[in-house]
């Protein structure tokens, strides 16, 4: 993708924001009988990563107490949520593992059965609650979907880690087919046509998830990827304001929408978008230092462009543009001198 006027390094960055497309997590726990027998005494050290959120996907605050229970339920240790929702459980056997949530303003909760494969040395959940707060929460409609269609939604996502596109897709239309409003159907439904390479079709599911649910931050951002690859920024920033409304902290919507107002030579607002990405867990999203950088480098700001630069290079040593990084960096400081 050309992007003219601006660097080959801010070019990347935009190519990668405007091509990977989001597909929603599938929600916590396989369904596994609770009589599933614990494996012991092999591979020993496996981790489960869960991911607490509210219906709309924002995550719930620190401290949301997570207890793994045993075969029979028995509890046998208990993590706290950090800031980002994230609770970890460590050095774990093969075996079957519920996951039971309780806190402040939220409904507690079991998720149903996680098995641990001999694969894995890291299994992640999605684990969605409700508020017990009236008010504190705007549930979204996902509250009212019946349980068969979300049985269904969680097929096609397993499908998709496959890579079984047109089978995960048939479970998708299952859903629809029980519930035409299903916005997390409709969503992956659209991840699925774009990388078939169908743009229309894509846009389309998009819509009709937020038609679904106004409030589902994941389609707002998939349009928004696809309005930057059109070159129209503006249009991008409209639906990731939107999109950010219901997760205002997420940080995949906080870098397109600095990439976004960039594009638009909003270089002072952009700056102020990409500066909240490193506020918040963002290992995903590192390239908000290099809107950053480029940002400040409109600006006239040289000298704290090489500091956002040497940030990420620190953050992110391994990164494949760290020689491009560096180059930039030489420039400015040729600059300097």
């Amino acid at each position: 993708m050309r992007v003219r006027c601006f660097s080959n390094l801010f070019a990347v960055v935009l190519l990668i924001s405007a091509t990977s497309f989001a597909q929603v997590p599938r929600r916590g726990g396989s369904s596994l009988p609770n009589s599933g027998p614990s494996i012991e005494g092999q591979e020993e050290g496996i981790e489960i990563k869960v991911h607490v959120t509210y219906q709309n996907e924002r995550p719930v605050p620190a401290g949301v107490r997570c207890t793994l229970l045993s075969t029979g339920e028995t509890p046998l240790t208990t993590s706290f949520t950090d800031d980002t929702g994230v609770a970890s459980f460590r050095n774990l056997r093969l075996g079957n593992y519920k996951v039971h949530v309780e806190g402040p303003g939220i409904v507690a909760m079991t998720t149903p059965w996680i098995q641990l494969m001999q694969s894995l040395g890291m299994h992640q959940e999605w684990i969605h609650v409700s508020s017990s707060e009236s008010g504190t929460e705007v549930v979204s409609a996902e509250a009212t979907i019946p349980e068969k269609a979300r049985k269904e939604v969680d097929k096609g996502m397993e499908l998709m880690d496959k890579h079984e596109m047109d089978k995960a897709n048939e479970h998708f239309q299952k859903a629809l087919a029980i519930y035409p409003k299903y916005a997390r159907a409709w969503n992956n439904v659209g991840v699925i046509k774009a990388k078939a390479g169908d743009r229309a079709g894509a846009k389309d599911a998009w819509q009709k998830a937020i038609e679904g649910d106004d409030r589902f931050s994941f389609a707002y951002f998939n349009l928004a990827r696809m309005s930057i690859t059109d070159k129209q920024p503006q249009e991008a920033e409209v639906l990731l304001t939107k999109g950010l409304r219901s997760d205002p902290k997420n940080p995949e919507g906080l870098f397109l929408l600095a990439s976004a107002q960039f594009l638009q030579s909003q270089f002072e607002q952009a700056l102020a978008t990409a500066r909240r990405v490193h506020a918040v867990e963002h290992k995903q999203y590192m390239d908000s230092h290099l809107v950053a950088a480029q940002a400040l480098v409109k600006l006239g700001r040289n000298a704290d462009a090489l500091e956002e630069y040497n940030t990420y290079l620190k953050e992110f040593p391994d990164s494949p543009k760290s020689s491009q990084v560096r180059q930039s960096m030489a420039q400015l400081q040729a600059k300097a001198q």
